[in-house]
Parts: C-alpha cells; sequence; structure tokens
C-alpha cells in the first residue's frame, strides 16, 4: 500500500507540473485544450489514493475553503436562474476557473510544495518574453506574425503603450500569466539572500526584467516592490538600505518624471476608465436587491464609463460584490486573505515570508486587473492555501 501511495504521488507530481505548464503557456485553453482533463486526472489519482490510504483527517478551514468556493458561485447561479428563468452565457466558463480551488485539497493531501517546481516553469516564461522583445526589436518584420499568433490564442499582446501623447511609448511584451513572475521573483530574491548564488541572482534579474517589460503599470511596480520589500526585511543594516533606496526612487523620479506622472494621472485613457466604473458601481449597489444578492456570475452590464455591455471589470473585488452580493462577497473575500491571516496568527510555523509577500502583491496586482479568478489567479490560491495547511499539518 506504502508502495502504491509513493507511485501515486510521483505520478500526480507528474500531472501537477503538466497542468501548471499548460496553465501558463495556455491560459485560455485554445491550443492544446488539457487543462481541464489534467485537471481531472489530478483528481482521479488523489481518489485512487485517498481510497488506498482512507485518510479523512484534513483542517476543517480547507474543507470549508473548497465548500465556499464551490457553491457560492452555483447559488449565485441559481439566483439568477429564479429571476431570469436562463442562465448567463458566460457563467459556467467563469465558473471553471473557481473549482480550480480543489488543488489546495490535493496539494495537502499529497504533502506537495511545489513552489520550487512553480518558478522553475516560470523561468521559461521570462526567457520567451525576452526571446520575443529582442525578436521584435531586431527583426520588426516579424511582428505582425508574431502579434497575430498571440492574439489568437490570448497568450500574449506586443506593441507600444502610450501614455501621453507627446511622450515615446514603452514596448510591451505582455503575456497574460506574465503576472505570476511575481513568484520567482519572491522566491530567487529569498533563494539568494540564503545562497548568495550567482546562478540565483541571473534568474533573478531575468524575472524581474521580463515582468517589467510587460509594459503595465501593476507589473513595473511589482517587479521592483516585491524583491525591495524581501531584501529590505532580511537586511541587517535597514537604515542604509532605505538611504541608497531613497537616492535610486529620487534619480527614478528626476529621469522619467514626465513618463511617471503620466502613467498615474487621470487623463491616461485606461485609469480614466477605471475611475468611471466607479460611478458604475455606485449605481449598480444603489439598488438593494444587487447590493444583497448580486446580479449573479457572468451577468452582462451595461457600462457607461466604457459605453458597452461586458460580464466583468478590472476592479475585481467589486466584481466579486456585484456578481455575489456583499455577504457572500465579503465571505469570499475572507477565503481569499485566509493564508494572510494565517501567515500573520502563526508565525511559529514558519511560513515563508516570500510566499505571503508575493501573495499579497498579486492580491494587490488583482485590484484593477481582473487576474485573480482566471486559472492562474486560481492555480496561485490554492498554491498558497496548501502551503498553510502542509505546515499546519
Amino acid at each position: 500500500m506504502l508502495k502504491n501511495s509513493i507511485f501515486l504521488r510521483k505520478y500526480f507530481k507528474i500531472l501537477f507540473n503538466l497542468l501548471l505548464i499548460i496553465c501558463v503557456f495556455d491560459p485560455a485553453d485554445l491550443l492544446f485544450k488539457l487543462k481541464m482533463p489534467l485537471l481531472i486526472l489530478c483528481v482521479f489519482i488523489f481518489l485512487l489514493d485517498y481510497k488506498n490510504l482512507k485518510l479523512n483527517k484534513y483542517p476543517q478551514s480547507l474543507f470549508l475553503i473548497n465548500v465556499l468556493f464551490i457553491f457560492i458561485p452555483l447559488i449565485s447561479l441559481l439566483f439568477y436562474f429564479l429571476e431570469h428563468f436562463s442562465l448567463p452565457e458566460n457563467g459556467f466558463n467563469l465558473y471553471k476557473g473557481y473549482l480550480l480551488v480543489v488543488l489546495s485539497i490535493l496539494l495537502t493531501h499529497f504533502n506537495l510544495n511545489c513552489i520550487k517546481s512553480f518558478s522553475f516553469i516560470l523561468n521559461f516564461l521570462s526567457f520567451l518574453i525576452l526571446f520575443v522583445y529582442f525578436i521584435v526589436k531586431i527583426f520588426p518584420e516579424y511582428y505582425n506574425i508574431l502579434y497575430l499568433w498571440g492574439l489568437k490564442y490570448q497568450i500574449f499582446l506586443i506593441g507600444e503603450r502610450v501614455y501621453d501623447v507627446d511622450l515615446e511609448g514603452i514596448w510591451s511584451i505582455y503575456f497574460v500569466t506574465s503576472p505570476l513572475l511575481v513568484i520567482p521573483i519572491a522566491y530567487y530574491s529569498n533563494l539568494y539572500i540564503n545562497t548568495n548564488s550567482l546562478k540565483v541572482l541571473l534568474f533573478l534579474f531575468m524575472n524581474i526584467f521580463a515582468m517589467f517589460i510587460a509594459g503595465t503599470r501593476n507589473n513595473m511596480l511589482t517587479s521592483i516592490l516585491v524583491p525591495f520589500v524581501i531584501f529590505f526585511y532580511y537586511s541587517k543594516r535597514k537604515d542604509v538600505f532605505i538611504l541608497f533606496s531613497i537616492i535610486g526612487l529620487l534619480a527614478l523620479l528626476y529621469f522619467n518624471i514626465d513618463t511617471i506622472a503620466a502613467m498615474f494621472s487621470l487623463n491616461e485613457p485606461s485609469n480614466s476608465t477605471k475611475f468611471g466604473l466607479l460611478g458604475d458601481y455606485y449605481k449598480i449597489f444603489n439598488s438593494p436587491i444587487n447590493l444583497l444578492i448580486g446580479q449573479g456570475l457572468g451577468t452582462d452590464h451595461y457600462w457607461e464609463s466604457r459605453g458597452k455591455f461586458d460580464f466583468v471589470t478590472e476592479l475585481t473585488y467589486l466584481e466579486i460584490i456585484r456578481n455575489f452580493g456583499i455577504i457572500f462577497g465579503f465571505i469570499l473575500l475572507l477565503c481569499i486573505a485566509y493564508p494572510i491571516f494565517h501567515a500573520v496568527k502563526n508565525k511559529k510555523n514558519q511560513y515563508p515570508f516570500y510566499l505571503i509577500v508575493a501573495y499579497i502583491f498579486y492580491l494587490l496586482m488583482s485590484a484593477s486587473n481582473p487576474i485573480f479568478f482566471m486559472s492562474m489567479g486560481m492555480l496561485f490560491f490554492p498554491v498558497v492555501l496548501s502551503n498553510t495547511f502542509i505546515r499546519f499539518n
């Protein structure tokens, strides 16, 4: 029985790493269409091992969070059906992302901490981002081919981001899953502090540069702030660290003040649209029904700030309230924040500081980008959640 369990664990690890690869490099599942088959196989291996070992002692919090993530969206769809006698067109497509939360149970069961392998896989994403960047810069004739291919399979979008018509544009190689690079940046920052390895430092800089050239404000800031926070936390001379950081910040502002001001200006189109969405949400929540039970997962709404109907916006946490209402939405938000609360409360468990930093910054990025409930966010969440309970056990 023990040999079978060891074999199944190895097989699960292989399948789970394949799932990570597919989610990172085929996020829309349009190229290989393997996301759900691999998830089903992972669950099947878990059930085989669960039956053999007859293990049924898991932390109740882990099961509760899984139950809430699976059933709250279903309740939302039920409310919508009772009101409209139909289902929202995009409801079940969005619901598939919520199902990935079950990976937290599987990872906890097999006691698998996958941060190292996840970071290794994301190294290839960074390399691919840099490769595409230099191909476009050196051989601009391939731009249209790469642009159309990335757009077709919803893997990446390349082009120049112009924050102000009077300023030069910034080349952006935005891979859909590039926000996940916060994981290897945090991991290799921590690893370098412990090893002082030149190879680790090269991996760290590669990931920082790759995340930075994605061109979004979130990616740029996160790629710089995550290693800053980790190195500051472990620094023995925090006063010297702060001094050099201030000097670096002032130099950055001096040479890029116009670009930085344009990036954060409310006149910038993206910022203006997001700010306008606040007025749309205010009108939505003026309805007691919408505020109490939500409009339903995947429901279309006409957004005046956008001038069109859409079923999702960039403001993730307001979307949670719009979809599920204030009660169920708040419960989901508590579930999302659970690993942070647990890490703060249980310092003796030595929860990895770098991992919680990476997760917090991912949540901050999610506030203005719809990345949490995509497959990449719903991979990161169960990974962080399972680390919580692996250490708990």
